[in-house]
């Protein structure tokens, strides 16, 4: 159920993402970048960051110290 809940959110957030970034173009064109460019940052950190393993980046942190 988690993974199905997982790929319900990416599939609401992409076409919310869409949805406002077309709205933002067509009526302000000039504060486009200003929401698109954070909102894909933030989608593709969520999907790298959920997706990585704990344990791995536990380890790495370790090493690092």
């Amino acid at each position: 159920m988690k993974k199905f809940q997982k790929i319900i959110f990416y599939a609401i957030s992409i076409v919310l993402l869409v949805v406002f970034s077309l709205y933002t173009f067509h009526f302000h064109p000039e504060v486009q970048l200003v929401f698109l460019i954070p909102g894909i940052f933030l989608v593709i950190y969520s999907a790298l960051i959920n997706d990585l393993p704990k344990k791995k980046r536990a380890a790495s942190n370790r090493i690092g110290h």
